[in-house]
């Protein structure tokens, strides 16, 4: 006999109620559980085979990816409010303000000198270094709707990332890590 197979999908709140429903729908015996940020799936896999176990796992991640779609507003792939309105690029100081920490904090993310970062914050020098938190704030601005939430999410702890906040994770200078994750979420992915 094997173990039931526990599928977590992760999404904003009316992607998670939609998700419920869909999954209500399917009939099965599965115990879909909504609580928190998550919809959890029970998979009684008792007496399915494999297949159908893998079946029923590609049709809840098209379900949420369905969901995601119908929920999310399409919206532009960047924060306007974090471009130096001349010139078009990133500009540190104002993606330091988004996130609330120093700019000395953010030039040591990026690995750069705070004076460089602080002279010329939008330098094309700059960019590479600052698109990966460019990407996270982009992602939480579709996730969460609005600044205050996406700070108040970037600085819980969060079990995906070991208990640190994704805060620490992007000043740490892996921003790449949060993206990825936060453009999971978006894309449905299950975790």
């Amino acid at each position: 006999m094997t173990k039931p197979i526990q599928v977590v999908l992760a999404g904003a709140k009316g992607v998670r109620l939609r998700t419920a429903k869909a999954l209500s729908a399917t009939g099965r015996s599965d115990v879909i559980v909504v609580h928190g940020d998550k919809v959890e799936v029970i998979l009684g896999t008792a007496s399915a085979r494999p297949a159908e176990v893998e079946a029923t796992i590609d049709r809840l991640a098209s379900s949420v990816r369905e969901a995601m779609a119908a929920y999310a507003p399409a919206r532009s792939s960047m924060v306007p409010s974090l471009h130096d309105p001349r010139s078009g690029r990133i500009d540190a100081k104002l993606v330091a303000a988004y996130l609330d920490v120093p700019l000395s904090t953010l030039a040591r993310a990026v690995g750069k000198d705070y004076k460089a970062v602080f002279k010329s914050p939008g330098s094309a020098a700059l960019q590479a270094r600052l698109a990966p938190i460019h990407r996270a704030v982009v992602a939480m601005e579709r996730i969460f709707g609005s600044r205050s939430s996406a700070l108040a999410w970037l600085n819980s702890p969060n079990g995906q990332l070991d208990g640190r906040t994704p805060l620490s994770v992007v000043m740490s200078g892996r921003a790449e890590v949060v993206a990825d994750m936060l453009e999971g979420t978006l894309a449905g992915v299950i975790g």
